[in-house]
């Protein structure tokens, strides 16, 4: 799957001045944060090197899952806990 991102750090908008509506704001916990962008820059390396970016935004490639592959118990200080689902 191709994604479009950008790496933004986020402040609420100044008053009067208007929320970008093109954008939307993901947050992940920092471990989760950390192996994505590690995987997005990785990926780029197997674009053409025309094709790392559009109009302003990197371009990353992500491999498609289903949600019953995923594993984890839950999030505990910013971090992924892995784990079987019982």
């Amino acid at each position: 799957m191709k994604l479009f991102y950008k790496h933004e750090s986020w402040a609420p908008p100044q008053p009067g001045e208007v929320e970008k509506a093109d954008v939307e704001e993901v947050v992940f916990p920092r471990g989760l944060f950390e192996e994505l962008r590690r995987v997005l820059r990785v990926s780029q390396a197997i674009l053409p090197f025309g094709a790392r970016k559009f109009q302003g935004w990197e371009v990353g490639l992500l491999e498609r899952f289903n949600v019953g592959d995923v594993k984890v118990k839950g999030v505990v200080g910013g971090d992924l806990v892995e784990g079987g689902v019982d």
